[in-house]
C-alpha cells in the first residue's frame, strides 16, 4: 500500500512538474520575442538600447524608465526623446504608444496618419517624440495593437540635451519626427531674435511657446499656443523678455507634410501606387538656429532720438537760412527776398485796363509764336468779363499771358484754394480714423492668436516694441510727418512775406510776378504729413488686405503737385478741389479693383479709359487750358477736316506737339505693358504712372521755361539737383524688396534681409527717409521755382 502510495506520489509530481514547465515555457514564449531579452510588466529598460519586439492582441508590453537629475543646473535643460518604427504595422491595427509620466501622457499610433489643409493624409511608420522635461520622474511606456497576429516593432529612448544659449546646427526634423528646444535669457537681455535658416523648400511651422507641458509639437496641435510662422528657407521671431513665464521659451520645429501652405502649388509628385486618399511620403528638412539678442533700451532709444534729431536738424537749417537771408537783406537795403521792387515801370505807360499789354514794351516774338506775347494780335485791352467769355466759347488764341487768366478777384481765388485744404483735412479724418481701427484689430489679433503669417514683415529686421510687431517699420515715417510740418511753416512763412509787400505795392503800378496762392502748397505739406501717418498704419500689419493705405496719399501728392504747376500759369482755370479730389478717388477705386478682381475684362476697360484721359489732357495742355470738351465737338471736327486740310496746316506749336506727342507715347506704352503683363501688383503699377507723369510734365514745365527766356535761379537749381541725387538713391532702396504679399508668407519671407542701418532699420526703412527728404525737396522746387519772375509783369509771362 505504501508501495501503491509513493508511486502515485511521483507520478503526480512528474506531472506537476511538467506542468510547471509547460506554463514557464509558454510565458517565455509570449514574452521574449525580443531577441532574448525577457521583459515583465513594467520591466526596467535602458536609456540607448533599442528594444526589437513584437505584440499582438491581449499581449502588451511596458517599458520603464527612470532618471534623476541631481545637478539643479540642469533641470529642464534635458529630456527623453523617443523614436519608435514598425514597418509592418498597418491603419487598421496599429501599434499604439502610450507614455505615461508624472504629469502628463502622451500618446501616439503607428503608422502615424496626419491630413494637411488639403484634405490629403499621410502615413509615417517611423516617429520621434520629445518628452516634457522634469527633474525626478519615472517614464512608462506601454506597446499594444488589437491585431491577433504579432507585429514588431523597435523602439529606443535617450536622454538628450534641449538647451540652446545662442544657437543649434544640423537639426533635423521630419513631420513624424519634430523637435522642441529652450532657450534661457541672460540676466542683461531683455529682447532675442529666432532666425531658422535652411537650404531646402520644405514647409515648416517655426513656432515660440511657454515652457509649460504639454509641448504643442504636432501638425494639428502647434497652432494652440505661442507665436508661430510658416517657413521655407528663412524664419525669424523676435521674442521679448517678458512675453513667457520665467524669462524661457521653447523653439518649435514642426516640417509639414506637403507644401500647401507655403507655396502657391504643390511642388509633390506621387508614385503610382499612392492612393487618393492616403499618401506615403516622408520628407526630411536639416534646420540651423540662431539666436542673437536685439538692441538694449539704451542703444533703442539712442536710434529713436538720433532719428528724432536728424529731422530737426532741417528744422534748424530752414532756420539759421531764415535768419541769414532777413539780415542779408536789410544790409543789402531790401525789406524781404520776395520784394517785387514795385516793379519800376512808369505810371504813365502802364495799361489803362487791367491785364492790357498793348501799351507795354514786349520781348520779341519767337519763330514758333508761342512764348511770347504779339502786340498785334493782343492790342486790343479786354476786361475780366470778355475774357470769361473767351474761355468759355473755347478761344484758341496762339499766345496768353498770365494777366489774360489771372483776372477773377483774389478773395474768390484765395477762398477756392484754400478750399483744397479743408476738403484734404476732412477727407483725412474720415480716411485715417477707421485705418487706424482696422490695423490696430488687425495687431491685437496677431498678438492674441500669435499668428504671423497674417502680416508680411521684414521679420529680420523687425523689433517688437509695445504692442507693436514691427515697430521700426512704423517709425521710420516719422520724416514724412515733419518735413511735412516744416513745408508747412515754410509755405505760411512765404505767405506773411507776400502779404507784407502786396500791402506796400503801389496800386497804381501793374501786377507782378505769378499769382501767389497758398491753398494747395498747405494741402501739398498737409498729404505729406499724411502719406507718413497712412504709411505708419499700414505698417502696423502690411498685407493684402491694407496696401491701399500706403499708397492713396501717394496718388494725392503726385495730383497736387501737378495741379500746383498747372494752376501757376492757369489760376482762374484750375480744377476745383472737390473735382480733384473726386479724380483721385476714382484713381483710388480703379487701385483697389486692380489688386483683388484685376480680370482680363477689367484690364481692357482700365486701358480705355486711361487712353482717353491721357488724350484729353493732351489736348488741354496744347490749348493751354484754353479747349473744352462741348456737345458740338465732332461735328466742328468733321467740318475742319472736310473745309481744310489738316495734314497741310502748320501746328500751333510744333515743340508743345512733339513733348505732347512723346508724354502720349509713353502712356499709351504703360496702356499697352498692362494689359499684355497684367502685373498682379497693380498699385505699384498704377503708381508708377502717377510718377512717370508727374515727371514728364514737370521736365515739359522745365523745358517751356527755359525755351521762354526765364531763369532757373541759384536756390531752384540747387533743389532741384538735390532732388534728382536723393531720389536716385531712395529709388534703389525702393527696389529692394523685402516682403511681398502678392506671395505666401513663407515665400515672402525668403527675402527678408538683417538691419542695414544703426541695427534698427532695414533698407525700406532707409526708402522712407529719402523718400520723405526728397518730396519734401521737390515741393521746395514748385515753392521758388517761379521766384525769378518775381518783378515781371503779369502781361508780360507766358502761359504753358
Amino acid at each position: 500500500m505504501f508501495r501503491n502510495y509513493l508511486q502515485s506520489f511521483r507520478m503526480n509530481s512528474v506531472r506537476i512538474f511538467v506542468l510547471v514547465c509547460l506554463a514557464a515555457i509558454c510565458t517565455e514564449a509570449i514574452l521574449t520575442d525580443c531577441d532574448g531579452n525577457v521583459l515583465g510588466d513594467a520591466t526596467d529598460a535602458s536609456f540607448g538600447t533599442l528594444y526589437n519586439c513584437t505584440v499582438r492582441h491581449n499581449h502588451s508590453i511596458q517599458l520603464l524608465y527612470r532618471y534623476n537629475m541631481t545637478d539643479s543646473k540642469m533641470i529642464g535643460k534635458k529630456a527623453v526623446r523617443i523614436y519608435a518604427q514598425s514597418l509592418n504595422a498597418s491603419t487598421t491595427f496599429p501599434v499604439l504608444f502610450v507614455v505615461k509620466q508624472q504629469r502628463s501622457v502622451l500618446s501616439w499610433a503607428i503608422p502615424t496618419i496626419l491630413t494637411t489643409s488639403d484634405g490629403i493624409s499621410y502615413e509615417y511608420s517611423s516617429v520621434g517624440r520629445t518628452l516634457c522635461p522634469e527633474q525626478t520622474q519615472e517614464i512608462y511606456v506601454d506597446i499594444s495593437t488589437m491585431n491577433m497576429y504579432s507585429t514588431r516593432f523597435q523602439l529606443v529612448a535617450n536622454l538628450e540635451g534641449i538647451s540652446i544659449s545662442d544657437g543649434q546646427g544640423n537639426i533635423s526634423v521630419s513631420p513624424a519626427k519634430s523637435r522642441f528646444y529652450r532657450f534661457d535669457f541672460p540676466h542683461n537681455v531683455s529682447s532675442v531674435m529666432v532666425k531658422a535658416e535652411s537650404i531646402d523648400d520644405l514647409c515648416t511651422v517655426l513656432s515660440v511657446q511657454d515652457v509649460e507641458c504639454p509641448v504643442y509639437d504636432m501638425i494639428g496641435t502647434v497652432e494652440h499656443a505661442g507665436y508661430r510662422q510658416t517657413m521655407t528657407r528663412r524664419g525669424a521671431i523676435t521674442v521679448e523678455r517678458n512675453t513667457f513665464y520665467n524669462a524661457s521659451f521653447f523653439i518649435v520645429l514642426v516640417v509639414k507634410p506637403n507644401d500647401l501652405d507655403c507655396e502657391k502649388f504643390q511642388r509633390i509628385f506621387f508614385s503610382s501606387s499612392a492612393s487618393e486618399e492616403t499618401t506615403y511620403f516622408d520628407r526630411n528638412k536639416v534646420i540651423n538656429i540662431n539666436i542673437e539678442a536685439t538692441l538694449s533700451r539704451s542703444e533703442f532709444f539712442a536710434v529713436i532720438f538720433s532719428t528724432l534729431a536728424f529731422f530737426l536738424a532741417f528744422y534748424v537749417v530752414a532756420l539759421v537760412v531764415g535768419i541769414a537771408c532777413h539780415y542779408r537783406n536789410r544790409l543789402s537795403g531790401i525789406e524781404d527776398e520776395s520784394d517785387i521792387r514795385n516793379c519800376l515801370i512808369d505810371p504813365n505807360q502802364a495799361p489803362t485796363s487791367y491785364g492790357a499789354v498793348g501799351s507795354l514794351e514786349t520781348r520779341d516774338l519767337t519763330e514758333d509764336g508761342d512764348c511770347l506775347i504779339n502786340d498785334d494780335a493782343n492790342s486790343q485791352s479786354t476786361t475780366p468779363e470778355s475774357s470769361a467769355s473767351d474761355l468759355r466759347r473755347g478761344s484758341t488764341k496762339t499766345c496768353l499771358c498770365v494777366a489774360e487768366l489771372s483776372r477773377k478777384p483774389e478773395l474768390k481765388l484765395a477762398k477756392k484754394y484754400r478750399l483744397y485744404v479743408w476738403n484734404l483735412v476732412t477727407l483725412a479724418i474720415f480716411y485715417v480714423l477707421p485705418v487706424i481701427q482696422l490695423v490696430i484689430t488687425y495687431q491685437m489679433v496677431v498678438n492674441k492668436t500669435g499668428d504671423e503669417d497674417i502680416c508680411y514683415y521684414n521679420f529680420e529686421c523687425a523689433y517688437k516694441v509695445g504692442f507693436l510687431s514691427a515697430f521700426n517699420n512704423v517709425y521710420s515715417n516719422i520724416g514724412y510727418i515733419m518735413l511735412g510740418m516744416l513745408f508747412i511753416i515754410l509755405v505760411y512763412r512765404r505767405k506773411l512775406l507776400h502779404e507784407k509787400m502786396a500791402e506796400k505795392r503801389n496800386p497804381n503800378f501793374p501786377e507782378c510776378g505769378i499769382p501767389q496762392h497758398f491753398g494747395v502748397f498747405y494741402a501739398m505739406g498737409i498729404a505729406l504729413a499724411m502719406e507718413g501717418v497712412l504709411s505708419g498704419c499700414y505698417h502696423v500689419c502690411p498685407s493684402f488686405n491694407n496696401f491701399q493705405f500706403d499708397t492713396a496719399f501717394m496718388y494725392i501728392i503726385g495730383w497736387l503737385c501737378m495741379l500746383k504747376m498747372y494752376q501757376t500759369r492757369h489760376p482762374d482755370a484750375n480744377a476745383h478741389a472737390h473735382t480733384a479730389y473726386c479724380a483721385i478717388a476714382f484713381v483710388v477705386f480703379f487701385g483697389v479693383i486692380g489688386v483683388t478682381q484685376g480680370s482680363p475684362a477689367f484690364w481692357i476697360v482700365f486701358v480705355v479709359i486711361y487712353i482717353l484721359c491721357s488724350l484729353y489732357l493732351s489736348i488741354n495742355i496744347y490749348y493751354v487750358g484754353q479747349w473744352r470738351l462741348k456737345s458740338g465737338i465732332l461735328r466742328g471736327l468733321y467740318c475742319k477736316v472736310r473745309n481744310e486740310n489738316p495734314f497741310c496746316s502748320r501746328p500751333r506749336d510744333c515743340s508743345r506737339l512733339v513733348l505732347l506727342v512723346f508724354g502720349n507715347i509713353v502712356n499709351i506704352g504703360f496702356a499697352i505693358f498692362g494689359v499684355v503683363t497684367m502685373p498682379k501688383d497693380f498699385a505699384s503699377y498704377l503708381l508708377a504712372i502717377v510718377i512717370i507723369n508727374l515727371l514728364m510734365y514737370f521736365a515739359f514745365y522745365i523745358f517751356m521755361k527755359v525755351r521762354c527766356g526765364e531763369k532757373i535761379l541759384f536756390l531752384a537749381g540747387v533743389y532741384i539737383f538735390l532732388a534728382s541725387v536723393v531720389w536716385g538713391i531712395a529709388l534703389y532702396f525702393f527696389m529692394q524688396r523685402l516682403t511681398s504679399w502678392q506671395l505666401t508668407p513663407a515665400m515672402s519671407r525668403e527675402s527678408n534681409e538683417e538691419c542695414l542701418l544703426l541695427k534698427f532699420y532695414d533698407s525700406h526703412d532707409i526708402w522712407h527717409f529719402l523718400s520723405a527728404i526728397s518730396l519734401f525737396l521737390s515741393f521746395m522746387i514748385l515753392l521758388v521755382l517761379e521766384d525769378d519772375l518775381v518783378d515781371v509783369p503779369r502781361d508780360q509771362i507766358s502761359v504753358f
